[in-house]
């Protein structure tokens, strides 16, 4: 009786046998800028301001710019913050 070869916990070897570094783009040329180190959160928000958010949204995508909600609510605190003198 011969078995099945195994198909299942062989992560992405399931899907790409071949795993040469020719393909790959070479590291160096894809330099981002380093990131300050992020922490997820959830917040509630009212509906006008979600829709705010949006609006602010739509805004920068027709100015050519892409805006995530993360980016508009922490500028919107830094605002916020400097308004109020607050410096962390």
């Amino acid at each position: 009786m011969s078995r099945k070869p195994k198909t299942t916990g062989l992560g992405t070897g399931a899907f790409f046998s071949d795993t040469s570094d020719s393909d790959k783009p070479a590291a160096d040329t894809d330099v981002k800028s380093p990131e300050k180190k992020k922490m997820r959160t959830t917040i509630m928000l009212p509906p006008d301001v979600v829709a705010g958010i949006e609006t602010l949204r739509t805004q920068a995508r027709k100015n050519g710019t892409r805006m995530t909600t993360s980016q508009i609510v922490e500028d919107a605190l830094k605002l916020l913050m400097r308004e109020r003198k607050i410096n962390v």
